[in-house]
């Protein structure tokens, strides 16, 4: 019974870490991607599935080979971006974006979604937030 639910454990653990680092990465994460080309899209639903695969098989070995893979220097250079990016960003709108946060806890959506747009951020609602920059829901 201990082996059985040691199994079931270390299954979820992995299963866990595995959508953690892939969301961290930003590589199945869509709000970091919204520039893909169809063909990076494409690339980046096989490595999710592939994931997922090895997640659900157990195959420790294949799923670190898929996250390793990932890390390049290249990828790296694009989440610095990113970061810069995201922080420029809510440097330049803090005050939109906390009057943003004001209107969403009144209630007064309407409100929110015209300062969304004044800001760049007309589309989503919600923890995937806005295809601009998703820094509200990270706070």
């Amino acid at each position: 019974m201990n082996k059985v639910l040691f199994g079931i454990v270390t299954i979820s653990v992995v299963a866990l870490l595995s959508v953690g680092i892939v969301s961290a990465f930003g590589f199945g994460n869509g709000f970091m991607n919204q520039d893909m080309t169809e063909e990076e899209k494409t690339e980046m639903e096989q490595f999710r599935e592939q994931v997922r695969q090895s997640v659900e098989a157990g195959d420790f070995e294949s799923w670190k080979n898929l996250m390793q893979s990932r890390l390049t220097e290249e990828n790296f250079q694009r989440i610095q971006e990113r970061h810069a990016e995201r922080n420029a960003f809510r440097e330049a709108n803090a005050e939109t974006m906390e009057a943003i946060k004001e209107a969403m806890k009144s209630g007064d959506i309407e409100t929110a979604k015209n300062l969304k747009q004044q800001i760049g951020m007309e589309k989503g609602n919600g923890r995937s937030g806005y295809q601009k920059m998703n820094c509200l829901s990270n706070e």
